[in-house]
């Protein structure tokens, strides 16, 4: 004889327990238990029971939800088809077209709901309480807290802990109790009256505050329910902060939207009126935006902006229509790639501030329009807008805006390819964030005194606070910018010729932002890194990291203000030219060309350069020449001769040569020299172009000593990437000038470089190509 009996039907049924216990006295009884279905066995039997129309996504809550309960899974299949979701079709069950799975969060049938609570219901009011305050309590909870909560002395405790156990409604788990599912807790929670909701939330807010037993996400859920708008608002802010620690962004997003809730709707929003300031409320509304771009949600990133605008509306709030049209001002420049229209919202937000006499504002605005003014290619506009905020910044002592106009000088040093200034600038503008990343008890910490560092060794300890501080609302914002110019400073000391240095920047950048948990800000950091690796010769990391960018956008784990960047495109056109790979630099060259159009000019020149560098690697000097002459015209466009990036221009100088245009190659290259000053970086370029003009304008001597300096200045940097071509270079001009032992021992030096990066390369087939095709480069002796 067979008979079935569920565990929980003998828990609640006095009768039935008592015919078991007969029955096992009677006759021999061999009981066999059978355990829960496992997610596998699970999804097949919802799969059989849709006739495979269940997604996995469906499976997967199905599973969630009954935790293979078979009892748990028929209840909620009925109740989906009451719902609607699943039909009957052909005499079978299948899913709707339009079911959407993140419809179903939270909800429980009726009859699943009815099922577990009956299970409750023939319990004795005090356990009856206590599994209450259980639900009240969540997750894992100690018998102190419950009893706290359910109001209760500790005998009555123990004994009602028992009794729910035994009814396989709590589980023992060490010195904590749990649900034994998450759907029993839901349905006990949601029977209580919101008065007694109210009342136990607020024991657990007192008795977990006092006791510091609970995180402050929990703290904040337990005041939300309290209705303890304060304490809610309080403790939202922290677990916003306690969020951000762990990158947990979809969190953050859920906990600042319910804050918003309060300040937005009744009976909340009356009591924290008064409470929250508006400045509170404009950083809550950014951190929805700011999360939703962590994520890659740009639109909803702009609704978080337009529903502050919206409450400054309704409030009267000049601040927080000003703060929202700031908001949707760097939304328009860095987004939407508007300047235009930011400028627009820039320019209305600076009156409101005007009007309120907000002088803090009004300099990091006419800082933000310093930016636009970057944007738009106006430098004297820029130029003269942040040194007139970088002057009120100073005024007003206000440590994270100076570093903020420091920040936008540096960009236009940049511009100009003033490589150097930019350098101070950022280093300034690092000692500014970190006393601001530093400070732990003061959103506006005075300026520390700024002296120019002498070495990497001795700046470390200055910015260290960048890396070493807890996120808190505080600094937050002061570590991501400090990451950004970390960032900045490395690619500047690489356009110095400073690559040691410039890695050191970078790889501190990089432990910011992973800390940081900062997406944004991976692709930025990456592609300078990218280039730094090639100039140190490191072909086969730099591929590497290039792929691991192009996976990471590709998935959305990378989240670019750009979709179309220039820059991303141009890093694998190089990798691909150094490797010597032709064919395969074409195609991604095409994207960068389609990716300028509309760009400024300094993102457009960096295709149409690199397409001078590709005729020329492919012999097509016809093209180069074409090439050339529009890069030329690009260049003319920006401020500076000494572009970011900008550093083949030697083949530029050959396809003039060939095509007889040695004037315009002359006047080019003097151009250059015009502009040098101390850059080493940018003066081994030239030489390498007045190389190609002695040996046109046959002084033999002349281009001899120019290499020879571009020989030392090469190895003096680090470039092995250069060092080759120019030892190539050497050996011909030696072998023609009959010094055979010299042109020897420059070929050796050369295929001893070669021989050098290709070791570096561990994948054979790019490794061999390399080192054939670069052989096949040098002459012969």
């Amino acid at each position: 004889l067979v008979v079935t009996l569920r565990a929980e039907e003998r828990a609640t049924s006095p009768d039935l327990h008592g015919w078991v216990v007969a029955a096992e006295r009677l006759v021999p009884v061999v009981p066999v238990t059978l355990a829960a279905l496992s997610a596998a066995d699970s999804q097949q039997a919802i799969l059989k029971l849709l006739n495979d129309t269940a997604s996995p996504a469906l499976c997967d809550w199905l599973f969630a939800v009954t935790a293979g309960n078979p009892l748990y899974l028929e209840q909620v299949a009925q109740g989906l088809v009451e719902r609607g979701v699943v039909t009957w079709q052909d005499e079978t069950l299948r899913t709707t077209a339009d079911l959407d799975v993140a419809q179903l969060a939270d909800w429980v049938p009726e009859t699943l709901r009815e099922l577990l609570l009956r299970r409750v219901r023939y319990l004795d009011a005090t356990t009856q309480r206590v599994v209450a305050a259980a639900a009240v309590a969540g997750g894992r909870f100690t018998e102190g807290v419950i009893q706290a909560i359910a109001g209760v002395d500790e005998e009555a405790l123990l004994t009602a802990l028992e009794v729910a156990e035994r009814r396989q409604l709590l589980r023992a788990d060490g010195s904590h109790y749990a649900f034994t599912h998450d759907t029993v807790a839901e349905a006990v929670y949601g029977d209580l009256t919101l008065a007694r909701r109210r009342v136990m939330h607020r024991r657990a807010l007192a008795l977990l505050e006092d006791r510091h037993l609970a995180t402050s996400a929990d703290l904040f859920r337990h005041a939300v329910a309290a209705e303890a708008w304060q304490d809610a608002v309080r403790h939202g802010l922290q677990a916003t902060t306690e969020a951000n620690h762990v990158g947990a962004h979809l969190d953050i997003i859920r906990i600042c939207e319910h804050l918003i809730q309060l300040l937005t709707t009744s009976p909340s929003r009356e009591v924290l009126r008064e409470v929250v300031s508006d400045e509170q409320r404009s950083i809550i509304f950014n951190w929805v935006a700011n999360e939703n771009l962590e994520i890659g949600n740009t639109e909803q990133a702009r609704a978080a902006h337009l529903a502050l605008l919206m409450e400054g509306q309704i409030t009267g709030s000049l601040y927080l229509q000003a703060a929202a049209l700031g908001l949707l001002a760097h939304h328009s420049l860095n987004f939407d790639l508007d300047p235009r229209l930011a400028q627009q919202q820039f320019e209305e937000a600076y009156v409101l501030y005007e009007a309120m006499g907000d002088r803090h504002e009004q300099l990091a605005t006419k800082n933000d329009l310093a930016r636009v003014a970057v944007s738009l290619e106006d430098l004297p506009r820029a130029w003269a807008e942040a040194h007139n905020a970088l002057r009120l910044a100073r005024e007003e002592r206000d440590t994270f805006e100076i570093g903020k106009c420091l920040n936008v000088l540096s960009s236009i040093h940049q511009r100009r390819g003033e490589w150097e200034a930019e350098c101070v600038a950022d280093e300034e503008s690092l000692v500014m964030f970190a006393a601001q990343a530093r400070s732990t008890d003061s959103m506006f910490p005075p300026p520390p005194p700024f002296v120019r560092p002498r070495d990497w060794s001795t700046f470390l300890p200055t910015i260290a606070p960048l890396l070493q501080s807890q996120p808190t609302l505080q600094n937050n914002s002061a570590c991501q910018w400090g990451a950004w110019m970390l960032v900045r400073l490395g690619s500047a000391r690489l356009h110095l010729g400073e690559g040691a240095t410039g890695r050191a920047a970078l790889a501190l950048a990089w432990q910011i932002i992973t800390q940081r948990h900062e997406p944004r800000f991976f692709h930025l950091y990456l592609l300078h890194r990218i280039w730094g690796l090639l100039e140190d010769g490191a072909y086969q990391d730099a591929w590497q990291e290039a792929e691991q960018l192009r996976v990471a956008m590709r998935a959305g784990t990378v989240i670019s203000t750009d979709p179309t960047r220039v820059t991303s495109q141009c890093s694998y056109v190089d990798i691909f030219h150094t490797l010597l790979q032709v064919a395969q630099a074409h195609e991604e060259l095409e994207k960068a060309t389609r990716y300028a159009e509309n760009k400024p000019a300094w993102e457009r020149l960096l295709p149409a350069t690199r397409w001078c560098t590709q005729f020329a690697l492919a012999g097509e000097w016809a093209q180069a020449y074409e090439a050339t002459i529009l890069a030329h015209a690009v260049r003319a466009a920006t401020a500076t001769q000494l572009n970011g990036y900008d550093l083949a221009r030697y083949y530029e100088t050959e396809a003039l040569l060939r095509a007889g245009e040695r004037a315009r190659a002359q006047a080019d290259a003097d151009g250059l020299a015009a502009a040098l000053g101390t850059n080493r970086r940018y003066r081994l370029m030239w030489l390498r172009m007045q190389a190609l003009l002695d040996d046109d304008a046959g002084d033999p001597a002349a281009a001899l000593a120019h290499l020879r300096e571009a020989s030392a200045l090469a190895e003096a940097m680090g470039l092995p990437g250069e060092q080759w071509p120019i030892m190539g270079a050497l050996a011909a001009h030696l072998t023609a000038q009959g010094d055979a032992d010299g042109a020897h021992a420059a070929l050796t030096q050369a295929t001893a470089s070669i021989d050098g990066l290709a070791e570096r390369l561990t994948e054979p087939a790019v490794r061999d190509h390399f080192a054939h095709a670069a052989r096949q480069r040098l002459p012969s002796v």
